[in-house]
């Protein structure tokens, strides 16, 4: 588990101190990989559903944004 998140000078995240069974970590975040863990609270996002919104972002043009819809 993530305790705490450790931003570098230039304001980005570098490294992350981790709660282990044994005690605690530092590891760069480049060392972390995130694990798939099922919460059925949280929405879960299918290569679908992405791939949806990115099309729909994508087809609707700025025009469209502003005037609701009607070009």
């Amino acid at each position: 588990m993530v305790k705490e998140i450790i931003h570098a000078r230039d304001g980005k995240v570098r490294l992350v101190k981790l709660r282990t069974a044994p005690g605690t970590l530092l590891r760069s975040v480049q060392r972390i990989y995130p694990l798939e863990i099922y919460d059925e609270g949280v929405p879960v996002l299918t290569p679908a559903s992405e791939e949806a919104d990115y099309e729909r972002e994508v087809t609707t043009s700025p025009g469209e944004k502003e005037n609701g819809g009607q070009a």
